[in-house]
C-alpha cells in the first residue's frame, strides 16, 4: 500500500473491493483422543456443551522457523525505531521467521539505488531520459522514490534499503524483497540481486515481482502506453524480471503476483503463462468486510483463506503438474481488515490474528508476513504491532500477542482436532519436542465456558494454561491506545483436583500438557473502577463501552474475587446494566444518550466509587449542495458507467445531470449511473450525515418495472458498501422534488472520516427506457 504511516486502501479501488505449543505426544503416551466438554458458567446464559476431540497422531501440517510469523519493515521507519526494535525484548520474543522489505506499494515506486541520481535531498533530474533513470550501479547510495510518471517524489523515506537489509539479516532467518515492477526495470531488479547477494552477502532468498499491480492505486497499473495492467501483461513482465534476476543468482526464489486480496487476481494466468519461472505464489488478504460487526462472524472470516489456497493448488496441478509441492504459497501481507479502526487494535483483532495463523498452518501456507510493524492513525487501531508514538514499545497492540502466543506456546506440527456441540469453541492442536498443546478460543462475547477434559490415564494430570483475554489486554476506543498490554496470564491446571478450566468470553487459551506455570497466582485486594467514555459525544448516537475493574496500585486488571457493582446515572443517559456481579475485569456496556446535556455515570462497589461525566451535544443538521452541474466538467466528474449528459432544458435557467436509458438492461457491476470517486469535499468528511439531491424522472420511466430501483450508496475505507436508501423508479416524481437520504445506521456514521465515494446504481429485471434527472447534489452535514 502507498501510505507510509498507515496501511489503507486507496479511494480509487473498485466499487466492491473486494499457537504453536512445543509438543510431541510419544513422551506423554497420548495414544488416544483428548476430549473436552464445555458448558455455561455463573450468571452467564447457559451455553450448549462443546466436545473437542484431538488426535495427536494425525499430523495435518508442519511449519518451521516461525515462517508463518513474519513481518514487514519499511523505508518510512525512523532509524531509532529499528534500533530500539532490535533490542526490544518484545521483538526477541516474537522471533519473526521472514522479514519483507521495502514497504508495500512503495516497492513499485522506489529505485533501490540512487548512485549518480540522488545526493541527500537533491535529485539530478537530468538523469531521467527517454530510457528511464540512468543509475550508476558500480556503487551504492540511498535510493529515491518516484511518481507514476517517473518524476521524483518529494519524499523518499527515512531509512534506505541497506539499513533494512542489515536489520533483516541480523534479526530474522530469511528476508524477502519486493522489487519494483511498476516503474522499474528487470535490469534494476537484477542489479539489486547482484548487490545484495553477491557483493553484500545478505543472502536474500525470496524475491517478489511487484506489489498489487492489478490495483488502480498502484504505480505501474497504468502502463507507459496508457493501457491498464492485465494478467497476461503481468506474466510477461514477470518472465523478463525472473530471467534477468536468475541470471545473476540462480539459487534465489522468485514469486508473485502479490495480489491485493484473496480473490488472487493474476495467479492463474501467471502459472499458465510463466509457471516455469515461478518458485512461489504470493498474495495479500484483509478479509473482514467492514459491514461485519458480530465478533464471532469476524473471527470466522479467518477461515476464508482456504478458498484461495485451494484454487492456487488446483492451478499448480493444472499448469505445473511436475512441480506440485515445490511451488510455495505465501501471504506477504495480512491483517483483519484494510481500514484501520477499533477492530485492528482491540482484543478482537488479536484473537482474529491468532485464529488466522492457525488457519494458515491448517491450509499449509509456507510463509506469511503480518502488515506491519509500526503505524499510527488518528481514528483507530492501526495495522502496526507497535504504535509509532510508543518509543519504548512498552504497549504492543493485540496482533503482537497473537504472534507471541504462536511463537512461544505452540509447536511446529498441527494435529487433527475437531469441535462438536458449540460453535463458540474453536481449537487448534500442535505437538513438538515431547509436548502436546491446544489453543482454545471462546468466541462468545458474553459466556464464560467451563471446559472439562477427559484425559487418558497414562497422560499428565497437569497443564500450563496461557490465557489471552481482557485480563492481559484492553484497548481504549477513546484514546486509540491499549489501557494495558501485558503478557498473557498463566496458571497451572491440576486435573486431579479440578476437572474443568474456564474459558472467559472472547479469549484464546493455550494448554501445554505436562508443564507447570512458573508464574505465581496474582490476586488483587485493592480495587479501582473505571468506565471508558469520551468527554464529549453526540446526543443522537448510542455507543459501546466497557466497565473496567483495575488494580488500584498499578495499571493492570483486577484479579480478585467477584465484585458486586451498581451503575447509577444522572442526566440524559441510559446504560444497559444497572447492577451485576463482575467475575471478570472487563464488562461490556451500552450507553445511550436521551438528549443533549451533561450526563454522569457513577460506578459503586463496597471498595470503590468512580464518577465520569459526558457532555452530550445536539447535532445541528444543515444541507450543503456540492454539485450544481453548471458545466460539463462536473458532469464528467460524477458520470457512471452509462453516458451522462448536461441537460439545459428540463429546468428553467439551470443545467442538470441527465442519464438517458435507451432499452438499457442494468447488470451487476455495470449499473452505476452516478459515481463521485475520489470524493473531495469543502468540509470535513466526518461531518457527512446523509445525501441530498433534487430528482425527477421522465414520463416513460414512470412505467418502469415494479422491481426497478435506484440505490444511494456511500463508500468508506471503513465500509466499502453502505446503502443509504433504495427507491422504486416508478415512484420517483415527474416534477422536481428535494430528497434527503439521512444515514440512520450509527455504525455507518463512524466510518465517514474515511469516506471516498458516492454512488447511485440502478437495478431492474427488464430493460429501461427514459431518463432520470439529478440536480443540486450534496450532503447533510452533522455540525
Amino acid at each position: 500500500m502507498t501510505f507510509p504511516f498507515s496501511k489503507q486502501a486507496n479511494p480509487s479501488r473498485p466499487l466492491k473491493k473486494n499457537s504453536l505449543r512445543k509438543a510431541c505426544i510419544t513422551s506423554l503416551g497420548l495414544t488416544s483422543s483428548v476430549l473436552l466438554t464445555a458448558s455455561a458458567h455463573g450468571e452467564s446464559p447457559v451455553a450448549p456443551p462443546a466436545r473437542v476431540s484431538i488426535q495427536p497422531n494425525e499430523v495435518i501440517a508442519t511449519t518451521h522457523d516461525n515462517r508463518l510469523l513474519g513481518g514487514n519493515i519499511a523505508l518510512w521507519y525512523e532509524p531509532e525505531q529499528l534500533e530500539k526494535l532490535g533490542k526490544s525484548p518484545y521483538f526477541k520474543q516474537w522471533k519473526p521467521g521472514l522479514l519483507r522489505i521495502p514497504g508495500g506499494s512503495w516497492s513499485d515506486e522506489f529505485f533501490w539505488n540512487g548512485n549518480g541520481v540522488r545526493n541527500g535531498d537533491t535529485i539530478d533530474k537530468s538523469k531521467l531520459t527517454k530510457n528511464g533513470w540512468q543509475i550508476d550501479y558500480s556503487d551504492y547510495k540511498p535510493g529515491f522514490r518516484v511518481l507514476a510518471d517517473l518524476s521524483p517524489s518529494d519524499y523518499h523515506g527515512v531509512v534506505d534499503v541497506k539499513i533494512l537489509h542489515e536489520f533483516a539479516k541480523e534479526n530474522a532467518p530469511d528476508t524477502m524483497v519486493t522489487v519494483n515492477a511498476g516503474t522499474g526495470t528487470p535490469q534494476m531488479a537484477a542489479e539489486w540481486v547482484r548487490w545484495a547477494n553477491k557483493k553484500m552477502g545478505y543472502h536474500v532468498k525470496y524475491w517478489e515481482i511487484g506489489n498489487e499491480l492489478e490495483g488502480s492505486w498502484e504505480a505501474g497499473n497504468t502502463r507507459p502506453d496508457g493501457s491498464k495492467m492485465t494478467a497476461k501483461k503481468y506474466a510477461e513482465i514477470f518472465t523478463r524480471f525472473a530471467k534477468a534476476m536468475k541470471a545473476v543468482d540462480p539459487s534465489i526464489k522468485i514469486g508473485g503476483p502479490t495480489s491485493s486480496n484473496d480473490s488472487i487476481t493474476f495467479v492463474e494466468e501467471l502459472l499458465k503463462s510463466a509457471g516455469d519461472h515461478v518458485d512461489f505464489i504470493s498474495f495479500h488478504t484483509y478479509p473482514v468486510d467492514a459491514r461485519i460487526s458480530n465478533p464471532k462472524d469476524i473471527l470466522n472470516k479467518s477461515e476464508r483463506i482456504s478458498v484461495a489456497t485451494q484454487k492456487i493448488r488446483k492451478w499448480i496441478k493444472q499448469y505445473q503438474p511436475d512441480r506440485v509441492g515445490k511451488i510455495e504459497i505465501g501471504v506477504s501481507e495480512w491483517h483483519v481488515k484494510v481500514h484501520e479502526d477499533v477492530n485492528t487494535g482491540n482484543l478482537l483483532s488479536g484473537l482474529w490474528c491468532s485464529r488466522f495463523i492457525g488457519e494458515m498452518l491448517k491450509n499449509k501456507i509456507d510463509f506469511a508476513n503480518e502488515w506491519d510493524t509500526f503505524s499510527t492513525t488518528d481514528h483507530g487501531g492501526g495495522h502496526g504491532l507497535f504504535s509509532s508514538d510508543d518509543p519504548s514499545f512498552s504497549s504492543p497492540r493485540a496482533a503482537y500477542w497473537a504472534l507471541w502466543m504462536w511463537s512461544n506456546t505452540m509447536g511446529n506440527q498441527l494435529v487433527k482436532s475437531s469441535v462438536t456441540g458449540n460453535s463458540d469453541v474453536v481449537s487448534y492442536a500442535t505437538k513438538d519436542k515431547g509436548t502436546l498443546a491446544v489453543m482454545l478460543f471462546n468466541q462468545s462475547a458474553s459466556d464464560t465456558i467451563p471446559v472439562k477434559f477427559d484425559i487418558p490415564k497414562d497422560s499428565s494430570k497437569t497443564a500450563r494454561a496461557i490465557e489471552f483475554s481482557h485480563k492481559s489486554y484492553l484497548w481504549s476506543a477513546v484514546s486509540h491506545n491499549p489501557i494495558w498490554s501485558l503478557p498473557p496470564v498463566e496458571r497451572t491446571v491440576d486435573f486431579t483436583q479440578n476437572k474443568t478450566i474456564n474459558l472467559p468470553p472472547m479469549s484464546a487459551t493455550v494448554l501445554r500438557f505436562g508443564e507447570k506455570s512458573k508464574q505465581t497466582a496474582q490476586h488483587t485486594d485493592k480495587l479501582a473502577l473505571d468506565v471508558i467514555v469520551p468527554k464529549k459525544q453526540s446526543a443522537d448516537t448510542p455507543f459501546s463501552s466497557y466497565i473496567v475493574l483495575k488494580d488500584a496500585s498499578k495499571n493492570a486488571p483486577y484479579l480478585g474475587k467477584p465484585v458486586k457493582i451498581s451503575v447509577l446515572t444522572e442526566g440524559p443517559v441510559k446504560v444497559s446494566k444497572s447492577s451485576f456481579v463482575a467475575d471478570h475485569p472487563v464488562i461490556p456496556i451500552t450507553i445511550t444518550p436521551t438528549g443533549p446535556g451533561l450526563a454522569r455515570i457513577t460506578l459503586k462497589s463496597d471498595q470503590a466509587t468512580v464518577r465520569k461525566t459526558i457532555q452530550f451535544y445536539k447535532i445541528a443538521l444543515t444541507k450543503q449542495v456540492v454539485w450544481t452541474f453548471g458545466d460539463k466538467q462536473q458532469i464528467q466528474e460524477v458520470a457512471g458507467i452509462l453516458p451522462a449528459r448536461m441537460n439545459t432544458e428540463v429546468r428553467r435557467n439551470e443545467n442538470v445531470y441527465e442519464v438517458p436509458f435507451k432499452n438499457w438492461q442494468p447488470v451487476d457491476k455495470k449499473n452505476v449511473i452516478l459515481q463521485v470517486n475520489p470524493l473531495e469535499l469543502p468540509f470535513p468528511k466526518g461531518q457527512v450525515g446523509g445525501v441530498i439531491a433534487q430528482i425527477k424522472i421522465s414520463p416513460s420511466l414512470a412505467r418502469a418495472p415494479k422491481d426497478a430501483k435506484v440505490q444511494v450508496i456511500l463508500q468508506s475505507q471503513g465500509n466499502h458498501w453502505m446503502m443509504i436508501d433504495k427507491m422504486r423508479l416508478r415512484d420517483l416524481p415527474q416534477r422536481w422534488k428535494a430528497f434527503e437520504f439521512p444515514i440512520k445506521n450509527p455504525q455507518f456514521l463512524k466510518t465517514m472520516p474515511a469516506l471516498y465515494s458516492l454512488v447511485f446504481i440502478v437495478e431492474s429485471s427488464k430493460p429501461l427506457n427514459g431518463s432520470i434527472y439529478i440536480d443540486d447534489l450534496g450532503f447533510i452535514r452533522r455540525n
